[in-house]
């Protein structure tokens, strides 16, 4: 919870996940994907969706997302963005068991006051 008077900046988050899922995906499957991803990341007011890619293959979800969001730092802008991408996943029946993130994982936040 951030504390009145606290410097917030915007940040850039980016995602690059691939994600094994339980069972084979369709099609229908990642566009539903999608869609739940921007509905969710969509309700959240302090975030903006810069980019956002999903691709599905067998098993495996590829998610590339770039989000700005307003935070206190770092580590915070990551937080924010996370609960919501998760969110999806779960929504999406996707690590409802846990994810599987040994396809790979990566996550980064640039302050764009700096840039």
């Amino acid at each position: 919870m951030q504390q009145p008077g606290t410097v917030t900046h915007m940040w850039t988050v980016v995602f690059d996940v691939h994600v094994a899922s339980a069972a084979e995906l369709t099609p229908d499957d990642v566009t539903d994907l999608i869609e739940e991803i921007s509905d969710l990341l969509d309700a959240h007011a302090q975030l903006e969706v810069e980019t956002l890619r999903t691709d599905g293959v067998g098993n495996l979800v590829k998610l590339f997302l770039e989000v700005n969001v307003a935070a206190t730092d770092r580590l915070n802008a990551v937080e924010l963005t996370t609960g919501p991408i998760m969110a999806a996943f779960r929504a999406a029946g996707i690590g409802t068991e846990g994810l599987d993130l040994s396809e790979g994982f990566y996550t980064s936040a640039r302050d764009l006051q700096l840039a």
